[in-house]
């Protein structure tokens, strides 16, 4: 099994001089945690309310990043390697010049609008942001999930985009979808079923009060894998 290391509530512990073995850490309540001098056989790093980590320095074979409340963010000195990326309370981030991503998620972020992402990015998944509206989205993007975000409506939604999870939205329609293979929308107040794509293979629908089967064509109907608490 690769080494792992999880420290936590440790005050005096910054990273450095841990062995070139290891390939995941976790480190969570450390108050001098800076993020420098980490080994470079790390692939796995996650920061979870650590107020002096640095976005600076981080090891060059770094593939997957979690940080979980951090005031400040900086993608410019993101390793090139970095993959997936996950952020929780960062207010600061935008989602601007990050690297050549794969996969990015992204919870409680007040500035993030999914604006300048990674042309290559393939899934992404977005919760409580306010500004994103799930336009220009980059055009490789197959796998998008949007929670409680206000200003989501789901038109001019990338044609690339195969499979969409949908909670908590409330101006999301469901009007203006393409070359959809699987939906799922939950607690969504003005989704009524209407123009959706005949591709769908693969759909559920939860709590989404306007939303009636005799809407939607009968190819779609036979599809259909779930209805709750819908008319």
């Amino acid at each position: 099994m690769a080494p792992r290391l999880h420290v936590r509530n440790c005050r005096n512990f910054r990273g450095s001089g841990l062995p070139n073995t290891l390939t995941s850490l976790v480190v969570q309540d450390c108050e001098t945690f800076t993020g420098q001098g980490l080994p470079d056989s790390l692939t796995s790093l996650t920061v979870h309310g650590c107020p002096s980590f640095e976005w600076r320095e981080l090891p060059s074979s770094l593939t997957s990043l979690e940080v979980i409340h951090h005031h400040s963010f900086d993608a410019k000195n993101l390793p090139a390697n970095l993959r997936d990326l996950t952020v929780y309370y960062c207010p600061l981030f935008d989602g601007r010049e990050l690297p050549n991503l794969r996969k990015l998620t992204v919870n409680f972020c007040d500035s993030f609008a999914g604006r300048g992402l990674p042309a290559n990015l393939l899934k992404l998944a977005v919760n409580y942001c306010r500004l994103f509206d799930g336009r220009e989205l980059p055009a490789r993007l197959m796998k998008l999930s949007a929670g409680h975000c206000v200003l989501f409506t789901g038109e001019a939604l990338s044609k690339s985009v195969r499979r969409l999870w949908v909670t908590g939205c409330d101006n999301f329609s469901g009007e203006g979808l393409t070359d959809l293979r699987y939906l799922f929308v939950s607690i969504c107040k003005r989704f009524l079923g209407l123009g959706l794509p005949r591709g769908i293979q693969n759909m559920t629908v939860l709590n989404c009060p306007k939303f009636r089967l005799d809407q939607i064509p009968e190819v779609l109907r036979w599809r259909t894998r779930s209805l709750t608490n819908c008319h």
